[in-house]
């Protein structure tokens, strides 16, 4: 974890990448950077749907592989991050809202979540975290405070989060920051390569 968060790109490159001319430009730029492992399997011609289906199938993996590194009493409550993935997606289905095309990977079970679905989602994750290491809990704690920060305000959420995981390195916080640390880095990507997606057709009618 820490040799990818040593990887992780700084602004000069997210500034290359949104004045990028075109996706096969953008992509080209993503390989040759800390960003390449998010954009395997994409094309210069990939379509939104395709690009949101990719992402998405790249954090899930992100996720079983940070699973894979942390003691064996937390893995379940690592795992249970991947049900974050599609609760945007969830929610937009239990609003009664038309399903888009790359929504049909999600599992059934998906469109039963209510609008409290992340409260319902917390009390699980937390019933998941091992009792035998709750001294680790009120790290994970303050990562939670600060998440529910970020969303009522407009601050960016990567700089608390990249201090939480150098001061928590080799705990089990580190390992939710992280997770968190490349959501919000595939967030700023996958705004990137849509932006190029929905520009492309423009580009051509030019």
């Amino acid at each position: 974890m820490q040799a990818r968060h040593g990887a992780r790109p700084g602004e000069t490159l997210w500034l290359k990448l949104r004045s990028a001319r075109g996706t096969a430009a953008l992509l080209e730029l993503a390989r040759a950077s800390g960003l390449r492992r998010w954009v395997a399997g994409l094309a210069p011609d990939s379509s939104s749907h395709e690009i949101e289906s990719k992402l998405k199938s790249r954090l899930r993996e992100a996720i079983a592989e940070v699973a894979a590194w942390v003691p064996a009493p937390w893995r379940a409550a690592v795992l249970h991050t991947q049900e974050l993935v599609d609760l945007p997606a969830a929610l937009h289905l239990a609003r009664g809202e038309p399903p888009q095309a790359w929504m049909e990977e999600i599992a059934p079970a998906a469109g039963r979540f209510a609008e409290d679905a992340l409260l319902a989602w917390q009390a699980r994750w937390r019933s998941l975290w091992p009792q035998e290491d709750a001294a680790a809990f009120p790290a994970v704690e303050a990562l939670v405070r600060l998440a529910q920060a970020h969303r009522s305000s407009n601050a960016r959420l990567d700089p608390g989060l990249a201090v939480l995981f150098r001061r928590h390195a080799g705990e089990p916080a580190a390992a939710f920051a992280f997770l968190l640390l490349s959501a919000v880095e595939l967030g700023r990507l996958r705004a990137a390569l849509l932006r190029q997606a929905l520009l492309a057709p423009a580009r051509l009618a030019a």
